[in-house]
């Protein structure tokens, strides 16, 4: 899974963006989206077609734990091949933000409910977990949306470009997986939980990068992204 995050998803993402996107910064913004790895929605996803959302979970906490060095290693590689400086200590910070300080306040989070609770009320709340994702994912995707409305109206001609290989990134890795899993003989369960893993990209996250370590500009197929992943992934429920 970690493979198909951080070796498939450069890989597609660079030959797409060589062939839809011919100006250097929109290419390398489009490959920051690819080389950010699945978001915290794929396990909205999961629970939402009754995956495993452990497993979901787990793959999740290892692609945002080995993303602290991957992304900006693959971000350095791209930029060099686009002739684009890139500020390394920024994007260092900003994934520290927004991957690392979260998943030790989770952490934190459980070990407190643990204790406050015990483990049979822990479980007992654990069923209400599902629908906070849920509802969680719906506002990330609305507020990714209000926040860059503006940038986007901006950039309507910029945009539409983008959706195209964003589109096909995700048919392609849908179908990729579904394979994978199918060669592998992986559950529905399991399935559902490493599809959308492996389809997804964190785009809250490749915004945050974008604005603080790059420029707006660089933040609009992230922006982008979650009209096609959306509509692509809430349909998939089919077993490998």
């Amino acid at each position: 899974m970690l493979g198909f995050s951080f070796l498939w998803a450069p890989a597609i993402g660079y030959i797409l963006a060589h062939t839809f996107l011919h100006d250097h910064q929109l290419a390398l913004s489009f490959l920051l989206v690819m080389v950010v790895p699945c978001s915290s929605m794929s396990v909205g996803y999961t629970g939402f077609t009754k995956g495993n959302i452990e497993l979901a979970t787990l793959v999740v906490s290892a692609s945002f734990l080995v993303a602290v060095a991957a992304v900006p290693a693959r971000m350095s590689l791209f930029a060099s091949h686009y002739h684009v400086p890139i500020p390394v200590g920024e994007m260092l910070r900003t994934i520290a933000t927004v991957l690392v300080d979260p998943m030790i306040l989770g952490a934190l989070t459980r070990l407190y409910l643990e204790h406050r609770l015990g483990m049979d009320g822990f479980k007992r709340l654990q069923s209400v977990f599902p629908s906070i994702s849920l509802i969680s994912m719906f506002a990330l995707v609305a507020l990714i949306f209000f926040a860059k409305t503006g940038l986007i109206l901006d950039r309507w001609t910029t945009v539409l470009p983008i959706v195209v290989p964003i589109g096909l990134y995700v048919i392609l890795s849908l179908a990729m997986e579904t394979w994978i899993n199918h060669r592998l003989g992986f559950s529905y369960r399991d399935h559902m939980a490493m599809v959308f893993a492996a389809s997804s990209s964190n785009n809250s996250t490749a915004i945050a990068i974008a604005t603080l370590a790059f420029s707006p500009l660089v933040a609009v197929p992230a922006a982008t992204a979650p009209i096609a992943q959306t509509l692509l992934m809430f349909p998939v429920r089919a077993s490998p």
